[in-house]
């Protein structure tokens, strides 16, 4: 985790922890990096961009306000308790099968 945290720092994204939860006000973009996990209990107020990233797998407990942009990842499955508030987007991603129970706003 701690190459999100550096990350983080690097683009100038602020964020705090509060009861194990890591919250983001704002747009995360993280489009073409290496990062291959996000922690677990992350909430981002706004869209997430991992197109072209070396996502290996969602963390558990991950809410998104906007838009999730999986594009060409290697992406195989999502959490079952993911939750998306704007579109998801998986062309070219290697998803074979989405969860029982997860929420998008848009599809």
């Amino acid at each position: 985790m701690e190459k999100f945290f550096i990350l983080l720092k690097k683009k100038g994204i602020n964020y705090f922890i509060k009861n194990n939860k890591i919250t983001i006000n704002g747009n995360v973009d993280l489009y073409h990096t290496n990062i291959k996990t996000l922690p677990n209990n992350l909430s981002i107020s706004g869209h997430l961009n991992l197109a072209h990233s070396h996502i290996e797998e969602l963390p558990q407990n991950l809410t998104i306000g906007g838009n999730l942009n999986l594009n060409y990842t290697h992406i195989q499955t999502l959490p079952d308790n993911l939750s998306v508030g704007g579109n998801l987007y998986l062309a070219y991603s290697d998803i074979k099968t989405l969860p029982n129970t997860f929420f998008v706003e848009e599809i």
